[in-house]
């Protein structure tokens, strides 16, 4: 698994910003956090939505 420094993670969360809930990226993907992509397994999980802790952990 990629390794990514605070420096990068910072910038990351900079440009992508965070939404608590699912929305349709520039794609036409269901997306949340910062920038996760919504895999079909994973609709249960978020269909309430998520906190910024757990958008971090989707992106480390």
């Amino acid at each position: 698994m990629p390794h990514i420094c605070a420096v990068g993670m910072a910038l990351i969360m900079q440009f992508e910003q965070f939404c608590a809930t699912v929305y349709e990226c520039p794609a036409g993907l269901p997306t949340i956090g910062y920038g996760h992509v919504v895999r079909a397994s994973e609709w249960d999980e978020f269909r309430l939505g998520i906190r910024r802790q757990r958008a971090e952990e989707l992106l480390l």
